[in-house]
């Protein structure tokens, strides 16, 4: 049986001034995540926010959230993200050189461990993590910025990561984060992508209508 879609709004696209009203839109749209992006002006250049937020939003939040950490050194944060609520951590291969330990960490304490590369590092480099997670994500833009163009590169990496887990009757799905729109989406998913980070596409006008104009195409 074909593993579901999972769609995960990234709150880095909603409006903070009315986050409350922005959530309760995208669970009304059947969102399966919300993504909440951490960047610390080092990793990337800008900054975003932290576990503060994140303890505040699980105390009203329906949905399980899915923690990015955009972050140098993410084994110095991942305990604070753990204890405040974060059901899914996603860490930067290129941002530490503790990953296994990371994973380990991560597999213990049962929050979902996931990788994500920049569209710079090879693909093959998280073949030697794939039996240890629940999911890789394929950077689709340069992180750190919103609404940037998709970059179609990604297909073909898309292709090889799911090529791979295939080949070793793997269960750990592929997430795409950057430029998703409902043109990008449906390239994502023939490539073999079926998780889908969108922040801008979600966060215009209607949220919730968004979100099921996405599934119905996915």
């Amino acid at each position: 049986m074909k593993n579901q879609v999972l769609i995960a709004p990234s709150v880095l696209g909603a409006d903070f001034l009315d986050l409350g009203n922005e959530i309760r839109a995208i669970t009304d749209g059947g969102a399966d995540y919300i993504h909440f992006d951490v960047m610390d002006g080092r990793f990337v250049p800008e900054i975003s926010f932290g576990e503060l937020l994140l303890r505040q939003m699980k105390q009203a939040a329906e949905l399980p959230v899915d923690v990015h950490l955009m972050v140098e050194e993410p084994e110095k944060h991942i305990d604070s993200f753990i204890r405040a609520g974060a059901d899914r951590i996603t860490v930067h291969l290129e941002s530490t050189d503790q990953v296994p330990e990371i994973l380990e960490r991560l597999k213990n304490a049962g929050t979902d461990p996931g990788i994500s590369i920049n569209p710079e590092t090879p693909v093959e480099a998280v073949f030697p993590y794939l039996d240890r997670l629940g999911s890789v994500l394929i950077m689709t833009v340069h992180p750190g910025f919103g609404g940037q163009h998709f970059i179609e590169a990604s297909l073909d990496r898309i292709r090889a990561l799911r090529k791979e887990i295939g080949r070793r009757g793997l269960a750990v799905r592929i997430a795409v984060d950057g430029g998703i729109n409902m043109d990008t989406a449906v390239s994502a998913k023939e490539a073999g992508a079926d998780f889908f980070v969108c922040g801008t596409f979600v966060f215009r006008n209607d949220r919730a209508a968004n979100i099921r104009a996405l599934r119905a195409v996915l």
